[in-house]
């Protein structure tokens, strides 16, 4: 019981793939680059960013840089 524990994220049917291995490994890399961006370029991104357009296309919604972080990781 305790071996099936250990191994249940490398015994994943979809791992046994090889163009779903690639597809994890480029999404992976995309992700890691767009947090490294994120992190590199955080110091020059005002305080506030929009988050939100109304119909017209004015801003309705503010949010803290911070939720920067939060985009590229929720998809």
């Amino acid at each position: 019981n305790e071996e099936i524990h250990w191994r249940w994220p490398f015994n994943l049917a979809i791992l046994s793939d090889r163009l779903a291995r690639w597809l994890l490994a480029a999404a992976a890399l995309l992700l890691l680059s767009m947090l490294g961006y994120i992190s590199l370029s955080y110091l020059t991104i005002a305080p506030s960013i929009p988050v939100h357009l109304n119909s017209l296309g004015q801003i309705d919604r503010l949010a803290p840089k911070f939720s920067l972080f939060l985009l590229p990781t929720i998809g």
